[in-house]
């Protein structure tokens, strides 16, 4: 009879699937972040399979379908066959990822971001923080009016004390054109980056990650929008100090000809200021 066919063919599909003889259609989506400053450009592979490939540093790639499994997701400098690092994710139904790729510790370290945050309220953006630098250590993040030239000591971060590898919580601001700025934790004159002025748009949801410098301590960000762009922010300042140790008591003055940098009183050696690449004289 009809009923009896319909139930053979019913049983055998679900035979068939039970022994990996047929594959679920459901999929979700998965892109890749380069925040990286080692590597030029990156891949994503799939068992030794590219399914992303070239994606520059600094910036995202489009979105690419993948079945709704846990997955081996391997990550390479694009044209090499040494991978840098294997992780398993699981990607969902009808859900979108960014893997996040970054290196701290000297080594390639991933993190896998699901893009469903709901959206913020009309005339808002939401705002959160990674912290992908360890060598920095904890870091305290500001959001202020783009015109603020004061110090920090009167302000509140919006995120605070975010150890290495770590997320800050979000938060709803509303839309327009910020100010960031990112201190050590707990210190407001410890000034690691500073972001003059950006716009933050209406519904945006926004992650700024923070990635290691050369020197260790000052950090470069990347803003990356949920489902949208990726744009870099290169720290655009070096650390410097100055140590005294000439005839005593002699009064040594580090600057650029026009501001003075750090002052020091020999024998003695200065803290670390901030300051901008170019001809420092003493």
């Amino acid at each position: 009879s009809t009923c009896r066919a319909a139930l053979i063919a019913w049983m055998l599909a679900w035979a068939l699937q039970a022994c990996g003889g047929a594959s679920s259609s459901s999929t979700g989506s998965v892109r890749l972040l380069n925040a990286t400053s080692a590597y030029p450009s990156l891949d994503l592979r799939v068992s030794g399979t590219s399914i992303i490939s070239g994606v520059k540093a600094g910036t995202v790639s489009g979105y690419v379908e993948r079945d709704a499994v846990s997955t081996a997701f391997q990550l390479a400098a694009t044209g090499s066959a040494t991978t840098l690092l294997t992780q398993v994710n699981a990607v969902s139904e009808g859900d979108a990822f960014t893997l996040l790729a970054y290196v701290t510790d000297g080594a390639m370290h991933a993190v896998f971001l699901g893009d469903s945050a709901d959206a913020p309220t009309s005339g808002t953006f939401k705002f959160r923080s990674f912290n992908a630098s360890n060598e920095a250590g904890s870091l305290d993040v500001y959001i202020t009016d783009a015109k603020d030239t004061s110090d920090l000591s009167t302000q509140t971060p919006v995120n605070a004390s975010v150890s290495g590898e770590s997320f800050g919580g979000y938060n709803e601001l509303g839309a327009g054109t910020y100010r960031i700025r990112v201190t050590g934790a707990g210190d407001p004159s410890d000034l690691r980056f500073d972001l003059a002025s950006i716009t933050l748009t209406d519904q945006t949801i926004a992650t700024l990650v923070l990635t290691s410098t050369d020197g260790g301590v000052l950090v470069n960000a990347i803003l990356v929008n949920q489902g949208g762009d990726a744009a870099a922010h290169l720290n655009p300042q070096v650390r410097v100090r100055l140590e005294a140790d000439t005839t005593l008591n002699a009064r040594l003055t580090l600057g650029d000809g026009s501001t003075t940098i750090s002052t020091q009183t020999s024998p003695s050696v200065g803290a670390y200021v901030n300051a901008t690449p170019g001809s420092l004289k003493l």
